[in-house]
């Protein structure tokens, strides 16, 4: 319930700003949870009750954000592509950390300037560890996208 309270929260303060502000959104961090969970996705417009996705785009497009990972996926030539994941838990990974952003930075709306171009995962630090360099370093990979000019 806290979560979910947080994340409506943080969902209010982004309206606001894109409200003040004709400026790409960008929202990153470490979300503790799969993005499409029920007290998260409401961050992505993933499920608005009664709505379809086209009433979704049409109606809220300009305030919705997007996961990076998705807004890759949909222009790579790659097929089967598995989403690495950003914390490890023994022998148990799973995704909690995200970049989500504003449709300025989807292909599929026409008015996008950016795309993206590549997303990966700095990992190194939990893969191949030196002590000496990573005793005091998260229990997180970092996510991380590269962002294109579209043509």
């Amino acid at each position: 319930m806290l979560r979910g309270t947080e994340a409506n929260l943080l969902l209010l303060a982004i309206l606001k700003q894109r409200e003040s502000s004709t400026r790409p959104m960008l929202l990153m961090g470490d979300f503790n949870d799969e993005i499409s969970s029920s007290c998260l996705e409401q961050l992505i417009a993933g499920n608005v009750f009664g709505m379809s996705d086209s009433d979704i785009e049409r109606l809220i497009g300009y305030y919705r954000l997007y996961d990076s990972w998705n807004l890759f996926t949909q222009h790579t030539e790659q097929p089967n592509l598995s989403r690495p994941p950003t914390h490890y838990f023994g022998a148990k990974t799973s995704v909690l950390d995200y970049i989500l952003l504003s449709q300025e930075f989807n292909a599929q709306f026409l008015g996008s300037l950016f795309e993206v171009s590549d997303y990966h995962t700095e990992n190194k630090h939990l893969i191949n560890s030196s002590f000496d360099e990573d005793g005091y370093s998260t229990d997180h990979a970092i996510p991380c996208v590269t962002l294109s000019l579209r043509n």
